[in-house]
């Protein structure tokens, strides 16, 4: 099976109010060749906006209630939400956070199935990274793809790394500012090397480079493993 992580920023750029729809119409007739499959993804501009018009409605009351709060209308805002999501998906099984995470992973060793970064009702967050280092763990999974909007993970040169390992993660040095892509792919780094797989993380948009790694061995992008 093939486990997949789709960068939020991919399916709707923080920069828009709605779905990339030109994205989301190349990716899945992409991943139309492939019939077992398990999709993990997140959208950010949907929870920020949320959060945006919760302060601006409640600007005095305290942000972690006000979420808490609004659960049940937010998962009425998912619904609504994930219907345009997976008009592009139609041939998914959508799965709900709390289904993913309550029932045997092994039922999920065929087929294709989608779910995405999520809050439960005791407010934990359950992100995507998490959701694929769970996936990882199991026999099954036979190839991990992580689709971001760079080439893959970038030293401090801006050159890409080629392979990532436990053996040389402490020579590398991520950046450490704030919102830098080297910053963020460093927890999930961490995630993937604290499982045994291999995954490699690659830019979405040459799926022409993502066909050859997959089909024959040919890549362009981060190793980790």
């Amino acid at each position: 099976m093939l486990l997949i992580k789709i960068w939020g920023s991919l399916i709707a750029p923080k920069d828009k109010i709605w779905l990339d729809d030109t994205y989301l119409k190349q990716i899945s007739a992409f991943l139309g060749q492939f019939n077992n499959i398990f999709l993990a993804h997140w959208t950010w501009n949907i929870g920020h906006w949320r959060v945006r018009e919760l302060i601006k409605k409640n600007p005095w009351k305290d942000l972690n209630a006000l979420l808490i709060g609004d659960f049940e209308n937010w998962k009425k805002v998912l619904l609504d939400y994930f219907k345009n999501v997976d008009k592009y998906f139609s041939w998914f099984k959508r799965l709900s956070i709390e289904y993913f995470l309550d029932n045997d992973k092994n039922l999920f060793s065929e087929g294709r199935f989608i779910v995405w970064w999520d809050v439960i009702k005791t407010w934990d967050i359950i992100s995507s990274d998490d959701i694929i280092s769970d996936m990882m763990n199991y026999n099954f999974i036979e190839f991990v793809l992580i689709l971001t909007d760079v080439n893959g993970v970038y030293d401090e040169k801006w050159n890409i790394i080629k392979k990532i390992t436990k053996d040389n993660l402490a020579n590398i040095k991520f950046w450490k500012k704030e919102n830098d892509v080297t910053w963020w792919m460093k927890q999930k780094v961490f995630k993937i090397l604290s499982s045994w797989k291999k995954a490699v993380i690659c830019d979405w948009r040459n799926l022409e480079n993502i066909n050859n790694r997959i089909k024959y061995g040919h890549w362009e992008g981060t190793v980790i493993n």
